[in-house]
């Protein structure tokens, strides 16, 4: 299983026989989206994009349609603002954009897909065995059935949680790197 049941910052489905890029080519074959059909891709409000272009972090739409650049934008805006700043997001977007004419958002959403399509589903439970070191650790102690499942529950809650702190520092760290670029 991978780690997508839906494509990154949108409410898109994941077809198992489809690739991300053919659903935005399909997607984007009239040219470009209306903001009706972006909120219902993505799950924003339109005064969120409509706040996002008034701010610059996407550009303004063209005959009030979207191209797929700016849509892949603000997927991937979407995505990270709940770990990021935007101001932040758009940087680092725009710190390989400026590297490479041939690096769009699209170019960098499609890759993402592709890669998060090929990711276990849940790579570092898998790789770490967490549950059998929790399950271990548990059946050790001198507790109930019930209770020893519910403390399951709660420390693996508490381990990813510490697990994840971890790795938004690593990629906090990762971030400042390339804005001292």
């Amino acid at each position: 299983m991978t780690a997508m049941d839906y494509l990154p910052g949108t409410t898109v489905e994941v077809n198992k026989d489809s690739s991300a890029k053919s659903f935005l080519d399909s997607a984007f074959m009239t040219g470009g989206l209306v903001l009706s059909q972006v909120v219902q891709l993505t799950g924003l409000e339109p005064h969120t994009i409509q706040n996002w272009v008034k701010r610059q972090f996407i550009a303004p739409p063209d005959h009030k349609k979207y191209g797929l650049a700016q849509f892949c934008r603000m997927a991937i805006i979407n995505m990270l603002k709940d770990i990021f700043q935007i101001e932040r997001i758009v940087y680092m977007l725009d710190y390989v954009r400026t590297a490479d004419s041939g690096i769009d958002e699209a170019f960098i959403y499609i890759m993402l897909c592709d890669i998060m399509g090929i990711v276990p589903f849940d790579a570092i439970v898998e790789q770490t065995d967490i549950d059998g070191i929790i399950a271990r650790a548990v059946d050790a102690a001198d507790v109930s059935a019930i209770g020893g499942e519910r403390l399951k529950h709660v420390l693996k809650i508490l381990v990813l949680s510490s697990i994840s702190a971890r790795i938004r520092n690593r990629a906090e760290l990762l971030l400042l790197e390339i804005e001292q670029d």
